[in-house]
This record gives C-alpha cells, structure tokens and sequence, in this order.
C-alpha cells in the first residue's frame, strides 16, 4: 500500500517487486519520460510525479497513493509511448486461426496503424471486422482522419485511457464529437469503460450510471 508523499521506484530492470520498487515491461519507458511529468496507474487511481531518473529507472514520489497490483496499466499524462500499436503479430494470426470477429487496436497514433492491419488481414484472406480503440492522446484532426478511414468498421471510445492522458474535463467532450461523427458517418460506436464500476459490488447500478449509459446511447 503506497501514502501520498513516499519515493517510489518504476525500473526496466526485470523482476524486481519490492516495497519501494517495481519492474515495468517496457523497454523504452525511461527515454519516454521527464522530470516534472505525472505518471498515472490503473487509469489514474493512482499517481506519481517523476523527480529524478537514471538508466534504468524512474524516481517518484507517490502523489494519489493506493494498494499497487500486478500489470496494471501505467501512462504518462499528456504523452504518447513511443511503443508501436501492434507489437505481436502472432496475437493477430491467432484470431485469424480462431476465426475471430473483431479485432481491437489500442494506442493508435494515425491511420497508418489501420491500414497495417488491414492489408496484413487481406492478406491471409481472412474476412475480418476490425475495432479501433480511441484512446490515446492524439490531436483531434488525427481522430477525424482515423474516423474517415474506418470503411465500414466499428469505433470504440475506450474512456478510462483518455482519462488517464487527458485532462478528465475533456473526455464528455470528446466522447460525444467522437459518437456524433460515428453517427454522421453511419458508423457503429462502442462506449467502454466504467458504465456499470458499481456492480463489480453492488446487485443494481448508481442513479449516475444509469443516466451515463442513457446519455451515452
């Protein structure tokens, strides 16, 4: 359990889990970030502002604190990794041998990413559906230019990532450009991400949810 105020650790180093310090499984994230920014874990739950960094790792101090569990996902706000979207081919060949319906791509930067699935797709002659994951902080014109080149596919507004890169405010706002454009282009829009959080716990869901999942439709 981390308190608001600790130094806390993020290394490259693999299989370090202690108390103060923990192994991340991206190669990159050192370079990716600075002193200065905030790093937000498990969709902003908790965060940490980076104060210093070596080689290896990343020096924090723990500013939203909570219990820290196991692959959770970890952002830079207002940042994009310099991962690519699609980092395993062998995930998408599996769903062509399985005969999958859909195909989620997250953490798109540009219409390229698209195309590259798309093409690989056509390739193995696999009649495919492919759902893109709006998620990432991309400028808006870069949201319009991947809607336009869906053809025919889904979108999904995946808001607990664009919480976690955005500004919170900014997300309704982005939610309903992003389904107005979907229905002006006859597109079909999926909205995720804390509809019913309630109910992980709770039989039926909060007066909020409810009006949220209504607005959202």
């Amino acid at each position: 359990m981390l308190k608001s105020g600790q130094e806390f650790t993020f290394t490259i180093q693999r299989g370090v889990g202690t108390a103060d310090c923990v192994s991340v499984n991206y190669d990159d994230f050192v370079n990716d970030v600075e002193v200065g920014d905030m790093l937000l874990v498990d969709g902003g739950m908790m965060s940490f502002l980076v104060k210093s960094k070596t080689g290896d790792s990343v020096k924090c101090e723990v500013v939203d604190g909570g219990e820290l569990k196991s692959r959770r996902h970890l952002n830079v706000r207002g940042k994009s990794a310099t991962l690519p979207s699609i980092t395993d081919w062998d995930d998408i060949k599996f769903g062509v041998d399985n005969k999958v319906d859909f195909y989620a791509v997250s953490f798109v930067k540009d219409a390229k990413v698209v195309h590259e699935l798309k093409n690989y797709l056509k390739a193995v002659m696999q009649i495919y559906m492919s759902l893109l994951k709006l998620k990432v902080q991309t400028p808006f014109p870069i949201y319009i230019q991947l809607l336009l080149h869906l053809m025919g596919k889904k979108a999904m507004v995946a808001r607990g990532d664009l919480g976690a890169e955005l500004p919170i405010e900014e997300v309704p706002l982005l939610q309903e450009e992003i389904i107005r454009i979907c229905r002006s282009m006859g597109k079909a829009v999926i909205v995720a991400t804390n509809m019913l959080e309630s109910m992980i716990i709770h039989p039926t869901p909060t007066r909020a949810e409810v009006s949220d999942i209504a607005i959202a439709v």
